[in-house]
């Protein structure tokens, strides 16, 4: 260990904006995953009710535990 510190470079250094910039780089495409994923599981909560409405005769009840089935296969699919 000692000689591996005695090989290493002692005047290294690395800019604080150099790491922030390294960060934000690696961190901003799973933002815009997460917020394409949270935008779109939005979307389908609001439009399901309606669009089943129009095309079915089910009750609210109804829909809301078809739309409760589908989110949990959906959620088994995910964990598999």
């Amino acid at each position: 260990m000692d000689r591996n510190l005695a090989m290493s470079k002692k005047n290294s250094t690395v800019s604080t904006n150099d790491i922030l910039k390294s960060i934000i780089k690696t961190a901003v495409p799973f933002i815009i995953i997460g917020s394409g994923i949270t935008l779109y599981q939005l979307i389908d909560q609001f439009t399901f009710n309606p669009m089943i409405r129009a095309v079915t005769n089910m009750t609210t009840k109804q829909i809301i535990i078809h739309y409760a089935i589908v989110a949990i296969r959906s959620l088994q699919n995910q964990l598999k």
